[in-house]
């Protein structure tokens, strides 16, 4: 079995592959894919939260981040 290696949380957007879709992040590689599941990014609270932001303007976060 191999291991996918887990990227930064604030980077994992940015860097790994990995895009928005509204107040989803959705993983376009594997390692993107994985990071998303084990560190639980789209989970309802998460999803709550980000959509809340989104009102006040502040989600996504500028692509510049990190």
């Amino acid at each position: 079995m191999s291991t996918i290696p887990i990227s930064l949380r604030r980077l994992v957007v940015q860097r790994a592959g990995n895009r928005w879709e509204g107040v989803r992040v959705v993983g376009l590689t594997a390692t993107g894919r994985a990071t998303i599941d084990a560190l639980c990014m789209n989970r309802l609270i998460i999803l709550s939260i980000r959509a809340e932001e989104e009102l006040l303007g502040r989600h996504p976060p500028p692509s510049n981040y990190g």
